[in-house]
């Protein structure tokens, strides 16, 4: 009982103290030239940072959207980007074939599905992402990921909207890449260690290796086109007195991946058919 007078006696007691207040504050504004001014200004600066802290957020929800937008336009645009340079390779090597194929407007060897990333690991060995595109988005077991500033890893599995993606900082992945400047190539596999860097393997001694090359992908698999960017040589390491391993840092910060995209080669089944075991030439035995 004591505890509820004391509750209804409080409740009174600031009751008054609001109702003097709004008095003290309208004999002020009636009153007083100066003070009225002072408080138009306070109730004016209030109402600039609500203003603006709305605005902020709002511009916040835009820009994520604005992003969005942005990588997919990537995707398109990379694309295309994989389209003229195919083209340049026919072009160099029969100048009949690349008009005849840019006549018939022949559509990008490599097609980008911009994704984000909600969720990634660079602190096990075995380092994964989950990405927010799925089968339903033409997503595919085996699909290559990457950025633009290097590969990311494959899709290991795809459900209907998320997929999960093997990262490039997994001792397991290796990855064929070859030196952009003579284009000797090797088996580029991540260590365990640093997870800003990876080791290129199988480089012969003979080669030229200078600190700053680029590496980039051979395009020898049905995983990554040729071309994605790795990183550049910082080390070189004599490891059987055949061959180098090159250390390589990597242009691509794993622990800041938030856009990525899945990438498809056009051809792959029909290379597939051709490469993988029991062909129709190796059933028959043909040469």
């Amino acid at each position: 009982m004591d505890n509820r007078n004391s509750f209804l006696k409080y409740l009174l007691t600031f009751s008054v103290f609001l109702a003097l207040e709004a008095a003290a504050v309208l004999l002020i504004v009636n009153n007083g030239d100066i003070q009225r001014l002072k408080l138009m200004e306070a109730a004016g600066a209030v109402s600039a940072w609500t203003g603006k802290t709305i605005n902020g957020i709002s511009g916040y929800f835009s820009l994520k959207q604005a992003n969005r937008r942005l990588a997919e336009e990537n995707g398109r645009l990379y694309g295309e980007v994989s389209m003229l340079r195919e083209q340049i390779s026919l072009w160099k090597a029969d100048t009949a074939s690349y008009a005849r194929n840019l006549a018939d407007s022949m559509p990008a060897p490599v097609e980008y599905t911009a994704a984000e990333v909600v969720s990634n690991s660079t602190d096990r060995l075995h380092n994964y992402l989950i990405i927010n595109k799925g089968t339903e988005d033409g997503i595919e077991q085996d699909m290559g990921v990457v950025t633009g500033r290097g590969v990311i890893g494959y899709v290991i599995n795809a459900g209907k909207h998320y997929s999960k993606v093997v990262s490039l900082l997994d001792t397991d992945n290796m990855v064929s890449a070859v030196l952009r400047r003579n284009g000797t190539f090797g088996t580029l596999r991540w260590d365990g260690k640093r997870p800003d860097r990876a080791i290129l393997h199988d480089i012969p001694l003979h080669t030229a290796v200078n600190e700053g090359d680029t590496v980039e992908t051979s395009g020898y698999s049905l995983i990554y086109p040729a071309g994605i960017m790795i990183g550049t040589i910082v080390s070189r390491d004599n490891v059987d007195g055949i061959n180098y391993d090159l250390t390589v840092q990597l242009f691509e910060d794993f622990s800041k991946i938030r856009h990525v995209y899945a990438v498809t080669l056009r051809d792959k089944e029909d290379i597939r058919e051709l490469t993988e075991p029991g062909t129709e030439t190796e059933k028959t035995g043909g040469k």
